[in-house]
């Protein structure tokens, strides 16, 4: 694409930008950067899409001399080829004056100031340039066909992904060597999966289409009953399990407050602590009297209260495997009821069973956490 201006203009802007170097012509390429290519004549074509636009131009003078300057440029955009109020508008002046060398130059549009998406809604955009002080250059650009791929490149992509076809997205494709299938997204907000041997994860994501929000379902290699659901977790926070359950230590969630419940760790106590309830703070405390009652759960690794499975546990020897553990008078640590008492201890204070011995003063065994 080739601009000429008249003689009295270029007198004009030569004046300003390089003196007595007559009439200048610029030759200006509008592509839509990342891979660009284009030829004197030709419409403006684009290969790949990105959010800025490269403006490419020669600078000359009346002789096809290039120049080599740093040239102040403003661009703006504009719905009309005359007149009117730019849409957008971006100044290369100053220290960002549009460089210059051997009569080339390029800028990056929209790199300093991002050109508006509404822009591209227009069926006709078209590009001015001013040049140093001068007036802006006559006739401005059409923007041929780079707002229309704008705009068609996102329509395209949205279309396309409302569009995907049914059973089209295969293991091959995914490069997943058979290992899964990937089952449907459903209009009601479910999702599904399927793998190779028939095992079903469902996930309903709007809580409408069922009453299980995540289920993981064992059936003949359909998405309806007849199924056996393996697990379940339902809206109302039941988790069902079929067959055997596989777990460690459980932590009661009941038995923190608030700010302990959205922490990792509850710092105040390490792992292996004996916890007792204290009534009046509404909260756990480290046990500090022997055989008390309210004996409630062991620390974790980061102090969590654990009230059931096989964890590490502070106490006082002796020990042996097999002894029942009881709250002792020194703080979060348990002893054995054989060297407190006699006979079966009272109900309610036996906190674990130990699965270790310790002949130490003070250890940290393995103990099989029972409830109380």
């Amino acid at each position: 694409m080739t601009n000429k201006f008249h003689e009295s203009f270029w007198r004009k802007f030569t004046h300003h930008l390089i003196p007595n170097a007559g009439t200048l012509v610029i030759v200006a390429l509008m592509l839509v950067s990342y891979r660009v290519w284009a030829a004197p004549g030709m419409a403006p074509y684009a290969q790949t899409m990105s959010g800025t636009i490269s403006y490419q131009g020669m600078l000359s003078d009346a002789d096809g001399n290039p120049l080599t300057t740093n040239a102040n440029m403003i661009f703006r955009l504009y719905n009309m080829s005359t007149g009117g109020t730019s849409l957008w508008e971006e100044s290369y002046t100053g220290a960002n004056a549009v460089p210059v060398e051997n009569g080339l130059f390029q800028v990056m549009l929209g790199s300093l100031t991002p050109i508006p998406a509404n822009v591209w809604e227009n069926d006709n955009v078209y590009l001015g340039l001013q040049v140093g002080s001068d007036s802006e250059m006559i006739p401005r650009e059409l923007v041929g066909n780079v707002p229309g791929a704008i705009k068609a490149n996102f329509a395209q992509t949205s279309e396309l992904a409302l569009s995907v076809p049914d059973g089209s997205i295969t293991n091959s494709k995914l490069n997943l060597g058979g290992e899964l299938n990937i089952g449907v997204l459903r209009s009601d907000g479910s999702l599904r999966f399927i793998s190779a041997d028939n095992a079903h994860l469902f996930l309903d994501a709007d809580n409408n289409s069922t009453d299980e929000m995540f289920t993981i379902t064992k059936n003949s290699g359909n998405f309806d009953p007849p199924r056996v659901n393996l697990l379940t977790l339902a809206e109302n926070g039941n988790l069902s399990i079929l067959g055997n359950l596989q777990s460690g230590a459980f932590v009661e969630n009941n038995l923190q407050t608030p700010d302990e419940k959205e922490s990792v760790k509850i710092d105040r106590f390490t792992q292996g602590d004996v916890l007792c309830w204290d009534s009046s703070s509404q909260s756990l405390t480290k046990c500090e009297t022997i055989a008390s009652p309210l004996i409630i759960a062991i620390a974790d690794v980061n102090g969590k209260p654990i009230v059931l499975g096989a964890e590490p546990i502070k106490v006082v020897g002796p020990v042996m495997p097999g002894d029942l553990l009881i709250a002792s008078d020194i703080s979060g640590y348990a002893i054995a009821w054989s060297q407190v008492g006699g006979g079966n201890p009272p109900t309610g204070i036996v906190i674990a069973k130990a699965l270790e011995a310790s002949d130490r003063d003070r250890g940290l065994i393995k103990a099989m956490v029972m409830g109380r």
